[in-house]
């Protein structure tokens, strides 16, 4: 969530003072809301927005590890080899 916001993909909604409970659970806190009610994991909202964000490609869905069998050698542009000569 910090990342969507930091890259401007994602904007929290604004909340009202005191917040409204967003849920059943009192106990529980949805950071996207700010506001208790439920837990940022069930956050149907935060879910939902997410999954909208991969669909139309704004963010990448992260589904596996890195694998060396598959692209053993990941494209890094065009490098330079330099080279330090030590003579004692």
């Amino acid at each position: 969530m910090h990342m969507l916001i930091e890259r401007g993909t994602l904007f929290l909604p604004k909340v009202s003072n005191p917040p409204p409970m967003m849920g059943k659970n009192k106990e529980q806190f949805c950071k996207f809301h700010r506001a208790p009610g439920h837990d940022t994991e069930d956050c149907l909202v935060l879910k939902n927005i997410v999954q909208d964000a991969v669909d139309k490609e704004i963010i990448k869905e992260i589904s596996e590890q890195p694998d060396i069998l598959k692209n053993p050698f990941p494209k890094h542009g065009k490098g330079i080899v330099s080279m330090v000569r030590f003579s004692t």
